[in-house]
């Protein structure tokens, strides 16, 4: 009936206002950083916290959208930025929403001394001539920004957040899936004593 039709409509709205209104908090967030980084005032307030409820938490707002996302990620204690790793986390999921296929994950593997974060989706991937400035400010494709709809600094940002964290962020092609890999040092793995980040 058309209360059920008005309820409809309404949700649907609801659901816009939420995207919009979380991915220009997103640009918001991305220029403060980007300006604080260039004044020399960027801090990072490291911690030792396990990987995946930071991940969790970063994404909680797209699955709130109705978005699918899978997380698999180890147990694992990094040395990180809270706040600057889920912006990370957004970006890379904000660029795969908008860029790559309907299908993304995201897993989390401890190893020898550092933890790799992977996004994953099974989108088209870059084009070849645009990898080696990915994480490049302003990345164009011609006359299009590859970035459309943001202010271009997403992947710049993470690269930035990651390399400021003692870390790095790389891409890279495989089986069809393009994977952007968060690399960041491991205090501590399962099994082995570290901070509980619970605590």
């Amino acid at each position: 009936g058309p209360e059920h039709l008005e309820f409809g409509m309404l949700a649907e709205t609801t659901g816009v206002i939420l995207s919009e209104a979380s991915e220009l908090n997103r640009m918001v967030d991305d220029l403060l950083t980007a300006a604080k980084k260039e004044g020399g005032s960027l801090k990072m307030v490291l911690e030792e916290l396990e990987v995946e409820p930071v991940v969790e938490s970063a994404i909680d707002l797209f699955r709130r959208q109705g978005m699918s996302l899978t997380v698999d990620c180890e147990p694992g204690v990094v040395s990180m930025d809270r706040h600057h790793v889920a912006q990370l986390v957004r970006n890379l999921v904000s660029n795969a929403t908008k860029h790559g296929g309907p299908t993304i994950a995201i897993e989390g593997r401890a190893g020898a001394g550092t933890y790799e974060l992977r996004v994953m989706d099974d989108g088209d991937g870059v084009p070849e001539e645009l990898v080696e400035r990915l994480f490049s400010r302003f990345v164009h494709q011609g006359e299009t920004p590859l970035t459309t709809g943001s202010v271009g600094l997403g992947l710049f940002i993470a690269g930035m957040l990651a390399e400021a964290m003692g870390g790095n962020l790389g891409y890279e092609r495989v089986d069809g899936i393009s994977v952007f890999t968060l690399t960041l040092p491991l205090v501590a793995a399962e099994g082995e004593p570290g901070v509980d980040a619970a605590a």
